[in-house]
């Protein structure tokens, strides 16, 4: 006789009916079984709100635990998000290195329109590596939306609307080899964007259509001594310099300067004892420079102009 009818038996007059289970227990919410045969299991069960393990509320969607153990993390968890615990605020967060921020955010920079005050917020992260961005859209994103760029990374355009998502810096050895920290985080007093190292002579070292291969100083941020001969991924819509090879140029150039002064593609805005002038960039292990000239390393002082192993100079004496 099971334990159940013998109860029965016991209890003469008094009915018998199986006994009610409800999933409102913190084991009972984490087992991974539907143990009130409702048809819902574990946290999709509205019965184990109460229980304390569900990643639903406040307290659970910011205490960094994965409380439900279904291997998601506060805003990871999409009860999270659409709680609204998860929306984007201005906060005193970091952006390099990340921190203030809950799980499955991202601390985002944005400056002030003319002025070097930037506003830090935490807002949902990109869950994927995007490798464009668009710097006006990221302006309209409601608190709700995810960011383009992954958590440790922002939008970086030069005054276009196509931009790339790369690594917030302080430095410029916090960059891969030929990039550079931009802005000048000395100057700001706050993190920059490493730029993206690309060969000039290659229409496919960018990962996307969307963008292109320009030196700084072609896309009229930087003059050479800071780094203006670096090739950085600058979206497609970034006007290009149309000065040709041994023209003078513009160091630096400015936002009003025509493009008649600013060197196009392939060649470097290099000051010298003949002035400044546009000259043809070369591989300083493999120089072919026109004229018997040699191929002098940019920067010898610094970081290589590089992309991966190739390190670039310019034609000149």
């Amino acid at each position: 006789m099971t334990r159940a009818r013998w109860v029965c038996v016991v209890a003469l007059l008094f009915s018998c009916s199986d006994p009610i289970i409800t999933e409102d227990t913190a084991t009972g919410c984490r087992n991974r079984f539907d143990d009130d045969g409702d048809g819902l299991v574990d946290c999709a069960d509205p019965s184990c709100v109460a229980s304390g393990v569900c990643e639903s509320g406040e307290v659970a969607c910011r205490n960094g635990t994965d409380d439900d153990g279904d291997g998601s993390i506060d805003c990871q968890q999409a009860t999270c998000v659409a709680g609204g615990h998860c929306d984007s605020a201005e906060v005193m967060c970091t952006a390099a290195p990340q921190s203030g921020c809950l799980t499955g955010q991202g601390c985002y920079l944005s400056f002030v329109n003319g002025t070097t005050t930037s506003l830090s917020r935490c807002r949902l992260a990109s869950a994927s590596v995007a490798p464009a961005c668009d710097s006006p859209a990221i302006r309209l994103l409601t608190p709700r939306d995810r960011h383009p760029c992954i958590a440790g990374s922002g939008c970086l355009s030069f005054g276009a609307s196509d931009g790339t998502c790369t690594p917030y810096c302080n430095r410029d050895d916090d960059c891969l080899a030929g990039g550079v920290c931009t802005p000048n985080p000395a100057q700001s007093g706050h993190p920059g964007l490493c730029t993206v190292p690309c060969n000039p002579f290659s229409a496919s070292s960018c990962s996307s259509e969307r963008l292109r291969c320009a030196s700084l100083h072609e896309s009229r941020s930087t003059r050479f001594a800071d780094g203006g001969a670096r090739h950085s991924c600058v979206g497609v819509t970034t006007p290009r310099g149309a000065a040709a090879l041994g023209a003078e140029c513009d160091d630096p150039p400015g936002p009003a300067t025509s493009s008649d002064r600013i060197c196009a593609a392939g060649t470097a805005c290099v000051p010298r004892a003949d002035g400044t002038r546009c000259r043809a960039l070369c591989d300083v292990d493999a120089p072919r420079c026109p004229a018997g000239l040699p191929c002098q390393p940019l920067y010898p002082a610094g970081r290589p102009v590089a992309f991966r192993a190739t390190r670039y100079g310019a034609c000149t004496n």
